[in-house]
């Protein structure tokens, strides 16, 4: 009775399982249920009532997963052969991984006790670690290879925060990174934050692009919010800010940003925003909430009027994404919540805001409306927003053409220095 939320399948003494991962309808919690395939039987999984499973893979030894609990965001290992026999309850059992970034199970090799862990750390590195529970030092570094040659990775850090929301009390992950000698957090710095919240993606996998380290190491501090809407939690996360959820979205991003002014990381003046696609939702709507919290916008191919796309069916993928958004068509409900938040029916808000936009498109967009886009920077100039729209036309969804590194800076050296520009 309720919902499935995972489903791993595992092989152990000739024995085929399934282990399912599921809870209770308006629960957070996880219950584990392991079913035999060849018996045709289930056990219950004993775990504790405050763990919530974000991911689980599985080899033919162990089991990896992440899970939340009133600590905030864990990793852990546990032998298959310890949950098949039901030696100890689940997380009791789990030997804690410290690891940050994107950590994945390998397949084990012929000695049965050991397995590598493969994780990029979140910056540049890539690192394989063995496991092996028979040995002192269970986790062991066995390779370190980073993607960008040369860079001092020693002066790159990474924190994350859980910032309490004022909405609802939630917790939203908020990771941090910076350029220093130590790893103290920077103080009063100019800041960028990145903001996507929907269709459950997860906004930061494995390592930081190439752009984003150049940004850093400019002195820049560079900060991902992991809102409602998303997938950083998993799927109970992307359910709570979607549909009829969405304006959690918008409040947690916006408690984060006060956050890093308020605990005096980014200076008050010098925050600003990087978005694109559905993201534009978010850092549309926080522009009419509250015009003059950001120094400068940069957008990508920006959805800014799911209002009218979702009511009118504009495009072929509003058919498809009614289950992300609602049907404003057929329920008047969800038809007033959408407009409570699109930024296009909502601009009004943003009347005098002095924060420079800079908004890129590509003239063969089969995703979002180019129509849309500068119906809503005319509204924001005839409000007196400065804006920049560059539509480029060899490029589709995401505005640039690939491999254009000549417009990726152009843009990019304008959007930062209006950032610094007094």
């Amino acid at each position: 009775n309720g919902r499935i939320d995972h489903i791993i399948g595992f092989t152990k003494y000739s024995i085929d399982y399934i282990l399912f991962v599921c809870r209770k309808e308006k629960s957070v919690n996880h219950k584990l249920i392991l079913y035999n395939c060849n018996d045709k039987k289930y056990q219950i999984i004993p775990t504790r009532k405050n763990i919530s499973i974000i991911t689980i893979e599985a080899n033919h030894t162990y089991i990896f997963l992440r899970y939340f609990n009133e600590n905030g965001l864990n990793s852990g290992i546990i032998s298959i052969e310890n949950l098949v026999n039901a030696k100890i309850e689940f997380i009791e059992d789990t030997f804690s991984i410290p690891l940050q970034g994107d950590v994945h199970l390998c397949q084990n090799t012929n000695d049965e006790s050991v397995t590598y862990l493969f994780c990029e750390d979140g910056c540049v590195s890539n690192m394989l670690y063995s496991y092996n529970p028979n040995l002192p030092e269970r986790l062991v570094l066995v390779k370190n290879k980073q993607s960008i040659p040369n860079l001092n990775v020693k002066k790159l850090h990474k924190k994350i925060f859980y910032v309490t929301s004022v909405f609802d009390g939630m917790k939203i992950p908020l990771t941090i990174y910076w350029k220093g000698d130590s790893k103290q957090l920077p103080r009063k710095q100019p800041g960028i934050i990145y903001v996507y919240g929907s269709y459950g993606s997860r906004e930061q996998k494995g390592n930081l692009d190439p752009m984003m380290i150049a940004i850093i190491e400019l002195g820049f501090v560079y900060c991902i919010a992991h809102v409602r809407g998303g997938g950083y939690l998993g799927e109970k996360w992307h359910r709570m800010g979607k549909n009829l959820n969405k304006w959690n979205s918008i409040h947690d991003f916006l408690d984060c940003c006060h956050y890093l002014i308020d605990e005096g990381i980014v200076a008050t003046d010098r925050l600003s925003l990087i978005s694109s696609s559905a993201g534009g939702i978010v850092a549309g709507a926080s522009l009419n909430e509250e015009p003059n919290l950001f120094k400068s916008i940069l957008l990508a191919s920006p959805f800014i009027d799911p209002f009218s796309t979702m009511l009118y069916k504009r495009d072929y993928l509003s058919h498809m994404e009614v289950a992300e958004w609602g049907d404003p068509s057929t329920d008047l409900k969800i038809r007033k919540y959408i407009h409570s938040y699109s930024p296009m029916q909502n601009v009004k808000k943003a009347k005098g805001s002095k924060t420079n936009l800079f908004v890129v498109c590509g003239e063969n967009d089969k995703q979002i409306s180019n129509e849309d886009v500068k119906s809503w920077l005319h509204k924001l100039k005839e409000l007196g927003v400065t804006s920049h729209l560059e539509i480029h036309p060899k490029a589709s969804h995401g505005g640039l053409p690939q491999g254009d590194i000549q417009a990726l800076t152009k843009i990019l050296a304008d959007f930062l220095y209006s950032v610094i520009n007094e």
